[in-house]
């Protein structure tokens, strides 16, 4: 290794002609290469500065001089031949700066004394000098480049003189062994990466001069354990002490008005935290994944709490929020699963998307009278939360804002709400109460699905649309009271609430769509209303204990498995304006021993009435054998066992329709029972007298003439007279009139 040796002046011996007012030589001593910088000409000519220039590398100990002197040679005169006379001066000048990149990526050196003379170091000046482990930096520094020492991966401390005014941009960046460094109370800014990953800092005190720190100044000093944040500084800025996981305590000056985005995130070891009354903003992330942090103390200026803020949190027992707080972020306490106690502040206006998502340890909630709006899943798998009070200016409650709080027992939801949004209380399996208040206008998809526990619900007026699954798998509903205002009931909406045994469908209701009561298996009589036009498929499936239904005039086809598994149905009235018995429409309804097809009839599709095993009697009132849409429209043991009645006239098109032909007891109606049931419903109404008009209109004459076999009757001969004609209809009319 070279000898250090302290030089006060170079002697340097060069040689050069150059006659320039002002000019500068590169020159070489020790190693190291100055940039010599001179004015003037002649005897007139002096040293300005000098400057270490480039030193690509240079290996050992750099001792920067703190002046050097070269020789000036220059052209005094002229012989009497007109050759030049050369002269020498000496040339002094102070060494005032390092260049930028002057040692950079010099793996081989290992130490550095900077003179006092030396004000400036340039940017990068020692970037990726991985062995420098010795620097003495000159009181005189004012002025340090960014990334001056950056990657200097072995450099263990640093004294910075009180000269110095700010710490640039990564100065000390990656210095992995960097375990000292003293901060002089000259210092006003700490610049973005200062000491970002200086892995082996274990302290850090930061002057009371000290106004403003960059992002990330402490960035992953995964080592640091004490840090005094001095009264000056106003902002602790974005990713400030991010990832310094040995950090424990900290404590926020009263000069501090802004904590930035992820400021501590990832201090695992932070256990807590007081943040002043000086503090207006609290950023995104500041503490998120503080795993370690038992007790936060939100001071009484903070107006919004930023998003993911305390996110993860684990071991966070209580929070106070204040009243000065107007919005908590989304996922703002997200997953502080040890959260007992919770107070937010009267001034709240939102709650954020998962702002307290599995906050599992909570038992009770006050929302206050200020908030406006519950975000999506705002208090999802909140599971232990047995109390809720919800303020009354909520409108909105989102989407899975309640989802599996499995402990939450009686809800109510405030006159103020107009919406309440997918899945909100989804699988709140513990809930048996909830009242709904007069203004809600939507509940959404799913929004009561699984409340296991929920005895009974009145919807309200107000309500003029749900959502699919509303109250899908409400397995202990007993009752439900459905709003006038109503005009669908959903998909799935009462699906598998197995435990209903009677609704009340409202005039207002048109469609009543696909699995809307399906599985409710103690639904032993429904009443659909004749505002109803549509019924989705496998509205009814099912119903086991479904023992009769009506269905209205209104409905022009029964759908694909809309009554397939209701075991128990006895009696079913099918209406005059059923066009269409869609496939597995009766499947399985094995306590069904009658069903009538009224003329209206056209198709039936494949195992409409399979497995009816108990069925004797078909009825077809058909004049023209509706098409079946299988082999399977009846099961074996019907075509085997029931009787097939049908209109006298088209016995023997029955006999030879395809399909209706597998019937082996094939007869003509019987409508002596009921004067005037020409349609064999069991009511004499204005359908059977559009059945006679239809019978006149065909015969083509004035009806049916011909004698009637012994046993015969003559469909809509109502008066007996052996013929279908006009006086047949008036006698109907009569009967109507009469009943009426």
């Amino acid at each position: 290794m070279r000898k250090i040796v302290k030089l006060t002046t170079l002697l340097l011996t060069m040689v050069t002609a150059l006659q320039a007012a002002a000019g500068y030589e590169t020159i070489t001593y020790n190693g190291i290469n100055y940039e010599f910088y001179f004015t003037g000409t002649g005897d007139n000519a002096v040293g300005v500065d000098a400057k270490v220039g480039m030193n690509n590398g240079f290996s050992g100990v750099a001792d920067i001089a703190s002046s050097v002197t070269c020789e000036y040679t220059f052209i005094s005169g002229y012989d009497e031949q007109g050759n030049p006379i050369y002269s020498t001066r000496n040339l002094s000048a102070p060494v005032t700066a390092i260049c930028k990149n002057a040692f950079q990526g010099c793996r081989g050196l290992t130490g550095v004394t900077i003179p006092s003379s030396v004000t400036q170091i340039g940017e990068r000046a020692f970037n990726g000098c991985q062995n420098l482990t010795n620097l003495n930096i000159g009181n005189s520094i004012d002025s340090i480049g960014n990334y001056a020492f950056q990657n200097c991966v072995n450099l263990s401390s640093v004294i910075l003189p009180n000269s110095i005014t700010s710490i640039p941009k990564g100065c000390f960046y990656q210095c992995y062994s960097l375990a000292s460094v003293t901060i002089p109370n000259s210092v006003k800014k700490i610049g973005v990466w200062a000491f970002g990953f200086c892995r082996s800092l274990p302290s850090v005190t930061i002057p009371n001069v000290v106004t403003a720190m960059g992002d990330s100044t402490f960035y992953e000093c995964i080592g640091l354990k004490d840090v005094v944040i001095g009264n000056s500084v106003t902002a602790i800025p974005r990713s400030c002490f991010y990832g310094c996981s040995s950090l424990a305590s900290v404590n926020i000056p009263n000069s501090v008005t802004d904590i930035g985005d992820k400021a501590f995130s990832n201090c695992a070891s932070l256990t807590t935290v007081d943040i002043p009354n000086s503090v207006i903003t609290l950023g995104k992330y500041a503490f998120n994944e503080c795993s370690s942090l038992t007790r936060a103390t939100i001071g009484n200026s903070v107006t919004s709490i930023g998003e993911n803020a305390f996110y993860d949190c684990r071991k966070l027992t209580s929070i106070s929020i204040p009243n000065s707080v107007t919005s908590i972020g989304d996922n703002a306490f997200y997953r502080c699963w040890s959260l007992t106690s919770l107070d937010i502040g009267s001034s709240v206006i939102s709650i954020g998307e998962y702002a307290f998502y599995y906050c599992s340890g909570l038992t009770s909630v006050v929302i206050p009278d200020e908030v406006v709006t519950i975000a999506k899943g705002a208090f999802y798998e909140c599971e232990n939360l047995g109390a809720l009070t919800i303020g009354n200016s909520v409108a909105t409650i989102g989407d899975e804002a309640f989802l599996n709080c499995r402990a939450l027992k009686n809800v109510v939801i405030p006159n103020s709400v107009i919406f309440i949004g997918t899945n909100a209380f989804f699988n709140c399996s513990g809930m048996m109460k909830v009242v709904i208040g007069n203004s809600v206008a939507t509940i959404g998809v799913g929004a009561f699905s699984g409340c296991t526990s929920l005895t009974n619900v009145i919807i309200p007026n107000s309500v003029t649309e749900m959502g699919q699954s509303v109250f899908y798998n409400c397995s202990s509903l007993m009752s439900v009271t459905i709003s006038n205002s109503v005009t669908a009931i959903p998909p799935s909406c009462f699906e598998s609430c197995s435990r209903l045994e009677s609704v009340i469908i409202p005039n207002s209701v048109i469609s009543i769509r696909t699995s809307a009561f399906a599985g409710c298996r103690n639904l032993s009589s429904v009443i659909i209303p004749n505002s109803v036009t549509d019924l989705g498929q496998k509205a009814f499936y099912n119903c086991s204990s479904l023992m009769s239904v009506t269905i209205p005039n209104s409905v022009t086809a029964i759908p694909s498995g809309g009554f397939e598994d209701c075991s128990s149905l006895e009696n079913v009235i099918i209406p005059n304006s059923v066009i269409s018995i869609w496939a597995s429409a009766f499947a399985g309804c094995r306590n069904l021993s009658s069903i009538t097809i009224p003329n209206s009839v056209r198709e039936i599709g494949n195992k409409a009435f399979y497995d009816c095993c108990s069925l004797t009697s078909v009825t077809c009132l058909a004049t023209t054998p509706p098409v079946m849409g299988g082999e399977n429209c009846f099961d074996e043991q019907c075509y085997e066992t029931a009787t097939l009645s049908v209109p006298a006239a088209v016995v023997d098109e029955y006999r030879n329709a395809q399909i209706w032909n597998k019937f082996i007891n094939i007869q003509q109606l019987n409508s002596e029972n009921l004067t005037g049931d020409v349609n064999c419903d069991g009511e004499v109404n204005i359908a059977d007298a559009n059945n006679v008009i239809e019978i006149v209109v065909m015969s083509g004459n004035n009806g049916h003439t011909r004698i009637p076999v012994p046993g015969e009757s003559i469909i809509g001969d109502v008066n007996g007279d052996g013929e279908v004609s006009i006086a047949d209809i008036n006698a109907i009319l009569d009967i109507i009139l009469s009943n009426n």
